[in-house]
């Protein structure tokens, strides 16, 4: 069997081979890494610009409550429902709020299995301090921020922005995988 590789052609076509087939799966490799971080980095993006819409919007509470002399503070309820009226529907992304550690409202119906990670929906409804996490298993690729608001009023909230990568993750991964399949097999 080691006699047709006796042959100065027939070791360099088997090195060129080689070395085609470690070429195209690390390019491929390589692609899907970058793809993943640039679904990481567009989640993050856009959470931390929810994040910092959260904080305007209990700014310009206050201050159109102060502008209308009104007496007390503004409500951990009053700055969910301005917030969540701006708020503009993304595909896989949604808005949680807690009050006084219930679910009060959500920028839009939440997917089934989400309202089933009671783990999840226990921590952010009880968070204390500001958290920014990426929730990772084999079946789903979640990224929030959470912010936790304490009103002078007593009143105590959380507001949780989420977003689902999954399914960009996982048609993404699908078809690096194909152009894998499709490249080894044209070498």
């Amino acid at each position: 069997w080691a006699m047709p590789f006796h042959t100065l052609r027939t070791r360099l076509l088997a090195w060129y081979f080689l070395l085609a087939v470690c070429a195209t799966v690390s390019a491929i490799g390589v692609t899907r890494h970058l793809y993943c971080a640039r679904l990481d980095e567009k989640a993050e993006e856009s959470l931390t610009a929810e994040d910092e819409r959260i904080d305007r919007t209990i700014t310009q509470q206050t201050m159109s409550q102060l502008n209308a002399n009104q007496p007390g503070s503004v409500g951990v309820t009053a700055v969910f429902d301005s917030f969540l009226a701006d708020y503009v529907p993304t595909s896989n992304e949604f808005i949680l709020t807690f009050v006084e550690g219930q679910l009060y409202r959500t920028s839009q119906p939440l997917p089934n299995w989400l309202s089933q990670e009671d783990v999840l929906f226990e921590s952010w409804s009880s968070l204390q301090v500001p958290e920014s996490e990426r929730w990772l298993n084999e079946n789903h690729r979640l990224f929030y921020v959470a912010e936790p608001l304490v009103m002078a009023v007593g009143e105590r909230g959380v507001c949780v922005a989420l977003r689902d990568s999954t399914e960009a993750y996982q048609s993404g991964t699908a078809t690096i995988r194909l152009v894998l399949l499709v490249s080894i097999a044209t070498l």
